[in-house]
């Protein structure tokens, strides 16, 4: 591993520690899926501390397993939170694919082991949230009439960390086998990507934390969701203020 392979390594490991730390000292302040994304970051500084201070492979892959599926489970509390979860086709779909992903998730547990990395699973989770992500995002700007395009927008920044880390690593994960069978590929510098995809994404999601207890005490300019969104609008017959 080169100097700036270790460095990137460094600051992917405990750069999860930021907005675990971030979002337990301003947690009253956070809305609902904000929560669920702050406890997806709670839930990851397990495994990644245990990356850093242990070379056991079943350990190391028993715990990323067993966080694959706490961040699949918050990822989607947080989707449904935010497309409104008894809104028909889009409750359906997320439930569904939570299903499925459960059935999928079992029969892995069952069938490797969990002395084996379930990468598979992590690519289907990267591809629900980029769903999910590009969903929502239609529905604000194309039937809201709203757009979420600001930095100081919290969810702006939590779905840019998002949409950094999950598409691109997804490739890498999905190259997984071929990577362990080919330490000298070339195509290990997917790895220099995915640590900083990771350490942006949760460098992020901090300043979205911060940015949620900075605006939202004081007014709307955070997301809440889609349902409060439309309450807001009948009430006072304009969107909230972004």
């Amino acid at each position: 591993m080169t100097r700036v392979n270790e460095i990137l390594l460094w600051l992917s490991v405990w750069s999860v520690v930021l907005p675990a730390v971030a979002g337990a000292i301003v947690f009253r302040w956070l809305d609902i899926p904000s929560r669920f994304i702050w406890l997806m970051t709670v839930c990851a500084v397990i495994p990644q501390l245990i990356r850093y201070f242990t070379n056991n492979t079943w350990i190391r892959y028993l715990a990323y397993n067993l966080y694959i599926l706490a961040e699949f489970s918050f990822t989607v509390g947080c989707f449904l939170v935010l497309l409104g979860w008894n809104k028909g086709i889009k409750k359906n779909f997320i439930l569904l694919y939570a299903l499925s992903y459960l059935l999928l998730y079992i029969y892995f547990a069952t069938a490797r082991g969990f002395g084996v990395f379930f990468s598979e699973l992590v690519c289907l989770n990267n591809l629900f949230v980029v769903a999910c992500i590009l969903i929502t995002c239609y529905i604000e700007v194309k039937i809201d009439g709203t757009s979420i395009i600001s930095l100081s927008h919290p969810y702006f920044l939590f779905f840019i960390g998002w949409m950094l880390y999950a598409p691109i690593t997804l490739i890498m994960f999905a190259l997984w086998n071929f990577l362990k069978r080919n330490p000298d590929s070339v195509l290990q510098n997917l790895w220099i990507i995915h640590h900083l995809g990771n350490s942006i994404m949760y460098l992020l999601f901090t300043v979205g934390f911060v940015f949620q207890w900075k605006y939202g005490s004081h007014n709307r300019n955070f997301y809440h969701s889609l349902t409060d969104r439309k309450r807001w609008f009948a009430i006072h017959k304009q969107p909230p203020a972004i």
